[in-house]
């Protein structure tokens, strides 16, 4: 990904984008900053963004599949005793 021109703000598939080729390394940070130019903190802080909104939603979905276990554990409870 490489931004010719510069925009006020980047929308987030954008960013996405930027820090997956970022994570993937075939590319490396300084340049891929240079290219879109970014600086290498902004980044860092969007990959701390994205790292961080990953791991909210993976607790996210853990505790749904927990609950619908537990849910299901009482309804077969309540099933057996019927």
């Amino acid at each position: 990904m490489v931004r010719r021109y510069l925009e006020e703000y980047w929308r987030a598939e954008e960013k996405v984008q930027l820090v997956l080729l970022g994570l993937s390394n075939q590319v490396p940070v300084t340049t891929l900053c240079k290219l879109n130019n970014i600086s290498p903190s902004q980044f860092y802080e969007w990959r701390e963004q994205f790292i961080a909104r990953g791991k909210e939603a993976s607790w996210a979905m853990e505790a749904e599949v927990s609950e619908k276990w537990s849910l299901k554990g009482k309804y077969m409870s309540l099933s057996v005793h019927w």
